[in-house]
């Protein structure tokens, strides 16, 4: 406490003002004291004592030293404590042991206040202080925080055997008629009678005096004599007693009763309420004749007039049974401080009341009585939180408060950012606001583009904003942590994809697309890939991204472009654009634009291993179209007119030749004219001009090689074959290989072991992937033969097989398809599941594999065979090749639950005659019915295979069929 905390509050004391002084002057503001009614108060400012201990000690008139210990501070009448401040409060009874008393009136102190240091002597000052107290009812009590204190006049009062506790009295004249006259005793009536010296009595903890005109009896408010009741609902600890002793032929005997009340307080309507028992048993011997003379409340040691009391917002409430104070919370002469229980933010509030109750009955004539109560109460304070969202601004406004000053905040979580308070009010993300009554808010603003901001988009063209904010406070005097977790969300309604213009120039396709939140809710993507300043340099397009629009040139041969239509008539081409959404890239729309050119001399190298050539007859002479063919002369022409001739045919037919280059493939070819021969007698004349046209391919090396799942297993070498030529020494050796299942067809993220089993859906796709565990690029991974099966062992008599001859299979119940990769060491394909008749291709279902590995080094000039992979179900070479592996072994993995489709879920079939279609109406994504030998196809030069995967995976996939142009 510290003076003036009653601001204009007048001071109704029995007492004069102190008087002051030292011996040791310690630092101007250390100490302050004050007389309190019967008690000695001096507080110690807590700033000076930071990292010290504090003692005290008393010294008596002669200048005896006595260490105040808590033993003695009971028996004696001392109290040591902590305010809200945290300043070191020592009190002391105007009756306690070493005080110098004249004649009961004036009461002097002194004090030793010792200081110690860890590092240092202590220092030790000394404090006198001087107060007065008079006048004195006939009966006092005085209720402190660790003691209770009864004084009395001596003599009084006169023993009645009439009075209903007499027998306490009767039972104390044996005692004494046999004390000796220097001999004081108590008797103890409770719970049994106990009768004992004054010495014996002091080693139980008990303090007695006496003054020149008073009799003292001073107790713990635990001792085995003393009693715990509730009277009226409050829990009160008395002790019943007699003291008395012999002076010359006078026989002096003294009711020393004494009652406190323990509790009594509780919380209402946001007031602290404070009640006591109007009479305690044990100190009312006549409750027919009790009368109140008057009731006075106090706090922090002073008590107030009944004129401050009016004025001020406590109440002070007698009736029948209790004597009630009311304090409303936060109320002035109190203290607030912040706190944190079970994580819970609040607020503590804290008042020491006082109680002063002065009634009179037939046994005494006046007695007071006395009662020091601190309060402390926690009151949670859920913190408030306001969301202002600037909705025009696309900003979240998040307000957090109220706070009392010593609570502060420490940083800020956003997301998974941590964040200074410092660094935050400095870009003008957070403003802290103090209120007239000194509490705090703080508003935190964050922007919808913010990094740390989640968004989740719908495809209603709803984004959903969601802030995750945690608020980390420091609270209290011991800087506790405080968290407080804010989620706020926000919806807001997109105009959804803005409308695309798409021109044609000559050889270029313009697309034009108004640069609405470009990056910010979605990002371009062309082939599957992100349209980023690299994929526009490889396509050849060019990119312009102003404030209002994002331009796109693409030439004609880009591989960006798609040839939907190749004919004598013209080419059509497409070019189109996916948006998809920046966080999950969900593809919200596309932009596309179609354009028509006229036939020029080109070359479609696609990477389902189709070639589509034009040939001009601009030439000298000029050739006839109609006559030429590839080096296979079967292979003509599938349209041509006195212009062009337009080729289509796969890279392993026709006479194609292939030859390997760094880390690429490339496929050649040849027109040529067919020459029309005039025979006669003596020679053989032709006419036509030599016509040559060498047509090239260039694939990246293993592109359109096999894909493959978990499981690991070895290969051993099996004999070399023997042909009569030279042989190599054979190697046998072990190589570890695995198998694993992607979960999607990224090939990034794979089944674990663990795992297994696990249940796919009938229509969803598998993803296998075989590896080499050994780095060495001299070797290469090829597939041999791969089955599923119902069972773990190889020769399970049930097989479906999806590789044979190192080739993919395609049949009515399964499609396999090879995925490319740029390692010859790793094989990847999926397998595309069809409903079967008979329902027997479902769970649990086992991937059996063949394996073979080819060495080049053992095989010198052998590569190109080693090399020979089967491209897109068609056999490059004979599968006597396989002379030339040397390292033979089998993996397997699984199982693999499969389930059938749910009713609600699209079948896929396909018909021994190669057409397929889906059991849901007949149409597909674009309208069309799924015939694959329907026009639509016509000129688009997919293979049957193709087709399949445009049905299984819909438009999308189709993308991933386009066409490049060397």
């Amino acid at each position: 406490m510290t003076r003036g905390i009653f601001w204009g509050i007048t001071l109704l004391m029995s007492m004069l003002a102190s008087e002051v002084w030292s011996q040791l002057s310690p630092d101007p503001g250390l100490l302050y004291s004050e007389c309190h009614n019967q008690v000695f108060w001096v507080a110690l400012n807590a700033t000076f004592l930071e990292h010290k201990t504090v003692d005290f000690a008393v010294h008596d008139k002669f200048g005896k030293r006595f260490m105040v210990t808590p033993k003695m501070s009971i028996q004696c009448g001392y109290t040591v404590n902590f305010d809200y401040f945290g300043n070191v409060i020592f009190e002391a009874s105007v009756l306690a042991c070493q005080v110098d008393n004249e004649n009961d009136e004036r009461f002097s102190l002194t004090v030793e206040i010792i200081i110690s240091e860890v590092t240092t002597a202590s220092t030790s000052y000394i404090h006198k202080m001087s107060c007065q107290y008079h006048p004195w009812q006939q009966r006092e009590i005085f209720c402190s925080t660790n003691y209770m204190e009864v004084s009395v006049e001596r003599g009084a009062p006169d023993i009645d055997a009439q009075a209903d506790q007499s027998h306490d009295w009767i039972d104390a004249f044996p005692d004494t008629i046999t004390a000796a006259s220097d001999i004081w005793q108590v008797v103890f009536h409770s719970p049994v009678k106990k009768n004992m010296t004054v010495h014996e009595a002091f080693q139980l903890g008990y303090g007695l005096n006496t003054t020149e005109s008073r009799l003292l009896l001073r107790a713990p408010f635990q001792t085995a004599e003393s009693e715990t009741s509730v009277v009226a609902g409050i829990p009160t600890t008395s002790i019943r007693s007699t003291t008395f002793y012999r002076q010359s032929w006078m026989l002096l005997m003294v009711d020393t009763a004494v009652a406190c009340p323990t509790d009594g307080t509780r919380v209402a309507d946001q007031s602290l309420i404070w009640s006591v028992p109007l009479q305690y048993p044990a100190l009312v011997a006549y409750p027919d004749s009790f009368k109140t003379i008057s009731v006075t409340m106090g706090a922090n040691g002073v008590l107030l007039d009944p004129e401050t009391v009016s004025r001020s917002p406590y109440k002070l409430i007698t009736n029948e049974t209790h004597i009630t104070i009311e304090v409303p919370v936060g109320a002035e002469g109190g203290y607030i401080q912040s706190e944190v229980q079970d994580g819970e933010y609040g607020m503590v509030y804290t008042i020491d009341l006082m109680l002063e109750h002065v009634w009179k009955d037939d046994a005494w004539d006046l007695s007071k009585h006395t009662v020091i109560h601190p309060v402390s109460l926690f009151f949670p304070l859920p913190p408030i939180v306001k969301n202002e969202t600037d909705v025009e601004m696309e900003t979240f406004v998040v307000t957090i408060g109220n706070f009392f000053p010593d609570a502060y905040l420490e940083s800020v979580r956003i997301g998974t950012a941590e964040y200074p308070v410092e660094d935050l009010i400095k870009y003008g993300m957070l403003v802290k606001t103090t209120y007239p009554n000194r509490t705090i808010s703080y508003t935190l603003t964050v922007s919808f583009q913010n990094p740390d901001v989640t968004e989740e988009y719908l495809p209603t063209h709803l984004t959903t904003y969601i802030l995750d904010v945690v608020f980390n406070f420091r609270v209290g005097p011991e800087n506790n942590p405080y968290r407080k977790a804010v989620t706020v969300r926000f919806d807001l309604i997109d105009a959804g994809l803005p409308s695309s213009v798409g021109y044609c120039e000559e050889n270029y396709l313009n697309l034009v697309i108004p640069n609405e939140k470009i990056g910010q809710l979605w990002v371009p993507y062309v082939n599957n890939l992100a349209l980023n300043d690299d994929l526009a340099s490889q396509l050849g397009i060019q990119e312009i991204n102003n404030e209002t629009h994002f331009w796109v040139k693409v030439p004609l041969s880009s591989a960006g472009a798609v040839y939907e239509v190749i004919t004598l008539e013209g080419i059509t081409a497409k070019f189109s654009i996916t948006a998809k959404y920046r966080k999950t890239l969900a593809t919200m729309g596309h932009f596309s634009v179609s354009c028509n050119f006229p036939l020029r001399d080109l070359i479609v190298c696609i990477p389902n291993g189709s070639i589509i050539v034009t040939a001009s007859e601009d030439t000298l002479p000029i050739t006839d179209l109609g006559m030429t063919t590839l080096k296979d002369e079967n292979c003509t022409p599938v349209e041509y007119n006195e212009t062009f001739a337009i080729f289509n045919f796969q890279l392993d037919s026709c006479g194609t030749t292939g030859r390997f280059e760094d880390n690429y493939v490339i496929y050649e070819n040849e027109i040529r004219n067919k020459k029309k021969i005039l025979r006669s007698d003596v020679a053989v004349i032709t006419s036509d001009p030599l016509y040559r046209l060498t047509v090239l391919c260039k694939y990246r090396r293993n592109s359109t090689i096999q894909q493959y799942i978990p499981a690991y297993g070895s290969i051993v070498a099996p004999p070399l074959p023997s042909n009569g030529g030279p042989r190599a020494k054979r190697s046998r050796q072990i190589l570890d290989i695995r198998v694993r299942l992607s979960r999607d067809m990224k090939y990034t993220h794979f089944y674990t072991d663990e795992e297994y089993p696990f249940e796919k859906n009938l229509k969803d796709p598998l993803f296998f992937e075989v590896a080499l565990k050994q780095e060495n690029t001299s070797v290469e991974l090829s597939l041999e033969t791969c089955w599923l099966s119902n069972s773990t062992g190889f020769d399970s008599k049930r097989k479906w097989s999806i590789y044979e001859n190192g080739c993919e299979v395609q049949s009515t119940e399964y499609l396999t398809i090879a995925h490319p990769v740029s390692t010859a060491q790793v094989k990847r394909f999926e397998v595309l599941l069809f409903a079967s008749a008979d329902g027997t291709l479902k769970g649990p279902v086992y991937l059996h594999c063949m394996v073979m590995v080819c060495d080049a080094r053992i095989y010198k000039g052998s590569s190109a065979l080693c090399m020979k992979q089967c491209e897109m179900g068609h056999k490059l070479a004979s599968y006597e090749s396989r002379q030339y592996f040397n390292l033979q072994g089998y993996v397997s993995t699984g199982p693999v639950l499969l389930a059938q489709p749910t009713a609600s879920a699209p079948e896929r079939s396909i018909t021994e005659q190669g057409s397929t279609s889906r059991r849901e109406g007949g149409s597909s994504p674009w309208g069309r019915t799924w015939d694959l030998d329907a026009k639509y196809w016509q000129g688009t030069s997919l293979t049957f295979v193709d087709k399949l995967k445009c049905l299984y995976y819909g438009e999308d996939h189709f993308g991933e069929l386009l066409p490049f142009v060397l």
